[in-house]
């Protein structure tokens, strides 16, 4: 994957719902994620659509739908105001310019979004919307285009014509994603229902079955324009600074993958309040400093000094993406040179 994302829903919760997983994976290796939410999610509730009457809801689903991304690790996520289940009365242009717009602030290299044989109508003019705004000319920025399965929607229009040809591993991320989907307190539904926790674990196991894996997301491969790039390697030129409150989450992530948590005694996940509190500590703390290693605009990892009384500590986490290449010597190598100087 490319490292700035950029998911497309139709409605709350159905990015979530969709990719949920993926995200969180990917940016636990140093993507940047953005969702864009062109619906309201609300108003199709009521026979005739009054948005006025509806402004709490709107604005309380839409203060979940932040937290939900949050939990994700998405950097920001931006709202549009479609009418609910209504994307058919809308002019496609008007749709198009509002993911253009957003696209023009991100410049992101992959996109995700609904499938177009979705039930949902909102969700079939999405797609039709993203692949417009999405058109392959030679200053387009995105490269991939995936379409996701929405549980409650995808499978429920017949023939099914969902065959997804990618297969996400999410068996590190899927605990994640249920947690974020929490933040939604009226989409979540009880069990058998397709959006509740015990369905999205079973979909994310069946779909795993049909890849070898333990759990996946499975996604339809719309497009990929494969240009030349240029790979980090360990002779580039390694910088350290000193990190923002932004850097948080992605610091959480490396924290909590599996092969760093089994090297403690406690190998429990850590949670994002206990995380949140120790970072703002850490980085406030005199007697501690904390350097994000970066090469190429990427985060490749973070290195901690600490001295308790006469004793010096140090601590380095690699992005996930570079576990193996011999990263974390140079991190070492070059942040104990900044800490001496």
């Amino acid at each position: 994957m490319k490292n700035r994302i950029l998911i497309i829903a139709a409605h709350p919760d159905d990015e979530v719902l969709g990719c949920g997983g993926t995200i969180a994976r990917l940016v636990s290796e140093g993507c940047q994620a953005y969702t864009l939410i062109l619906g309201e999610g609300i108003t199709s509730r009521d026979e005739v659509r009054k948005r006025s009457k509806r402004i709490k809801e709107i604005s309380q689903l839409r203060q979940e739908a932040k937290a939900a991304n949050q939990i994700l690790g998405v950097k920001k996520v931006f709202f549009y105001n479609f009418p609910d289940n209504r994307f058919d009365k809308v002019a496609l242009l008007d749709i198009v310019k509002k993911i253009e717009q957003v696209k023009r602030k991100i410049k992101p290299d992959v996109v995700f979004t609904h499938h177009w044989e979705d039930l949902n109508i909102d969700h079939q003019i999405t797609y039709k919307a993203v692949l417009t705004a999405c058109r392959p000319v030679s200053e387009e920025t995105v490269k991939e285009i995936y379409a996701f399965e929405i549980p409650s929607s995808t499978e429920w229009n017949h023939p099914v014509k969902f065959n997804p040809n990618t297969f996400v591993d999410i068996a590190k991320t899927v605990e994640i994603k249920v947690e974020a989907l929490k933040s939604y307190r009226d989409e979540l539904r009880e069990f058998p229902h397709p959006r509740s926790e015990e369905a999205i674990r079973a979909i994310g196991k069946r779909w795993g079955s049909a890849a070898g894996l333990n759990y996946a997301e499975p996604l339809y491969l719309v497009r990929k324009i494969i240009a030349e790039t240029s790979a980090i390697k360990k002779d580039d030129n390694i910088k350290l600074r000193y990190p923002l409150k932004k850097d948080s989450k992605v610091i959480w992530n490396w924290r909590n993958h599996p092969e760093v948590r089994k090297n403690f005694f406690n190998t429990k996940i850590v949670s994002w309040d206990e995380h949140k509190k120790w970072f703002l500590q850490k980085i406030r703390d005199p007697h501690a400093k904390i350097y994000i290693a970066t090469c190429k605009r990427k985060k490749i990892g973070v290195i901690r000094f600490e001295t308790i009384q006469e004793n010096a500590f140090v601590s380095v986490n690699v992005n996930p993406a570079f576990f193996g290449e011999g990263f974390g010597s140079l991190i070492i190598c070059h942040g104990t040179n900044k800490y001496l100087k």
